[in-house]
């Protein structure tokens, strides 16, 4: 989405045209919103299922689906500093992402140093100070993580609407569904999707090809998360293609603490 928007921003600055160029902000701003809510549904929905698809053992599970819950509570805000970031490099403007991303890094760290460990004494300079905390464990981290997510959302989103910019948008214009945009939208953004998902798919294979020369026994090469659609057994090796098409993993023998072979 990122790159589908701003590189139509990019253009219709290159070509002198600042209305299209807050029309497409504008078109920006729906496919976040649909994006990040799509999203959001989708890992409320299947928290329970992905840490089971990751292999994830019985007493982490719990834990697991907590952190997911509470953490995808920021992926709106995430999809916003991934899209308006890019839209704010496409105009010129490439401090603000990095201050804005800076700030919640720093954020998550405070919010993790509080929300993880419950009041506790610490020693400071030779004095003992008592530190709060809500020891909320894994919960925390996932709240801490979403919380710093929203705040860069909102700083990054807000820049769309910097009205000391020539190019602004404002809440009382057409908000409406620009089919022609969209359209150049997805024809620029599904290639570069298919360049990533290449990368990642590239990535997975070159772990398979490098742990098979060093002698290391793959019990799994998966395409995709999920559920097994279709599988095939080579060797000691299961080769499996399954349901989510989402990366891929290599299970390589010893990485369970229960394998036969640690």
């Amino acid at each position: 989405i990122g790159v589908g928007y701003s590189v139509q921003v990019a253009n219709a600055i290159g070509a002198g045209d600042p209305e299209q160029a807050r029309r497409v902000i504008r078109q920006a701003v729906l496919a976040t919103a649909a994006a990040g809510l799509a999203v959001l549904a989708v890992f409320q929905l299947l928290a329970s299922y992905i840490p089971v698809w990751l292999g994830a053992k019985p007493e982490v599970l719990p834990y697991a689906v907590e952190y997911l819950r509470f953490y995808s509570l920021g992926l709106p805000f995430a999809a916003a500093v991934s899209v308006f970031s890019s839209i704010l490099r496409c105009m010129g403007d490439t401090k603000r992402p990095l201050l804005f991303n800076t700030a919640a890094n720093l954020l998550n760290i405070v919010f993790n140093f509080f929300l993880i460990y419950e009041t506790r004494p610490v020693s400071l300079l030779g004095r003992t100070v008592t530190i709060p905390g809500a020891g909320l464990g894994v919960a925390g981290a996932a709240i801490a993580s979403a919380m710093a997510l929203a705040a860069a959302g909102v700083l990054t989103f807000r820049a769309a609407f910097d009205r000391r910019r020539e190019i602004h948008i404002e809440w009382g214009e057409d908000f409406h569904p620009d089919r022609a945009i969209i359209r150049q939208a997805a024809h620029l953004g599904v290639p570069y999707i298919a360049e990533r998902a290449t990368i990642n798919l590239g990535q997975v294979a070159m772990t398979f090809v490098v742990a098979k020369l060093g002698g290391i026994k793959v019990n799994e090469f998966a395409i995709g998360m999920g559920p097994t659609l279709l599988k095939k057994q080579k060797g000691d090796t299961t080769y499996a293609l399954r349901l989510v098409p989402i990366g891929g993993f290599v299970s390589m023998e010893g990485e369970d603490e229960d394998s036969p072979d640690p």
